[in-house]
């Protein structure tokens, strides 16, 4: 897999999904929680954490309303004629 490139933004929780369990068929179960970002100027983004990363909303004590630095790559898809612009978070951690 190349390597890609990861941006990293501030922002603050402002909503956390329940986990979902999604079955793939072959490549098996994935885990999510969508996470809604605020930025300082007011910019919204919706971001998936994914399988083994959720963990990492509870030992950094993230929970909405926390300010909190963000590295995530994209990751867009194209299916059945759809388009999805994927943000996929590496980590994230409680400023």
């Amino acid at each position: 897999m190349d390597m890609k490139s990861i941006t990293t933004i501030e922002a603050y929780v402002e909503s956390i999904s329940e986990q979902k369990t999604i079955s793939r068929g072959k490549k098996g179960l994935l885990d999510k929680v969508e996470i809604t970002l605020v930025m300082s100027d007011k910019q919204k983004l919706f971001v998936e954490i994914r399988n083994n990363n959720i963990s990492k909303l509870i030992t950094n004590n993230i929970e909405v309303a926390s300010f909190v630095s963000v590295d995530m790559f994209f990751q867009g898809s194209e299916k059945n004629g759809l388009r999805y612009n994927n943000l996929y978070v590496k980590d994230i951690k409680k400023i």
